[in-house]
């Protein structure tokens, strides 16, 4: 399933598990993604990276991810704490960096696909 149009090298600023949505880098370097109130900028793949060590961040295309719960195909997907992905539903009013949409079905624990296209959902 993973097959990003677009894969670009990241040094790690703290350890980064496989299958993790990333957020922008601050000070030159990618950490774990913490929430739908972070700008996300796209997952690692089946390699995680080392603190220090360069992390390859799929940015554009299809790829997988690490599911915290459960969503269904077309849900738009966020970063829950530990940079899983979740189902993006901001409260009204309030805005949520998306990933992008998944592909399949999935319930927290499976590694399935997303497309990335991120994006900020504001609640209704």
């Amino acid at each position: 399933m993973h097959d990003p149009m677009q894969v670009k090298s990241f040094r790690a600023g703290a350890v980064i598990a496989a299958y993790r949505i990333v957020a922008y880098p601050v000070s030159g370097t990618v950490v774990t993604a913490d929430g739908a109130t972070t700008p996300l900028l796209g997952c690692t793949a089946e390699v995680g990276a080392d603190e220090g060590g360069m992390a390859d961040v799929a940015v554009l295309g299809l790829t997988e991810v690490q599911f915290g719960g459960d969503v269904d195909a077309g849900d738009p997907v966020t970063s829950d704490a530990q940079g899983r992905a979740v189902k993006a539903e901001p409260a009204a009013g309030t805005q949520a960096f998306v990933l992008g949409f998944a592909i399949a079905d999935a319930v927290s624990g499976d590694i399935a696909g997303v497309t990335l296209s991120p994006f900020i959902l504001t609640g209704v």
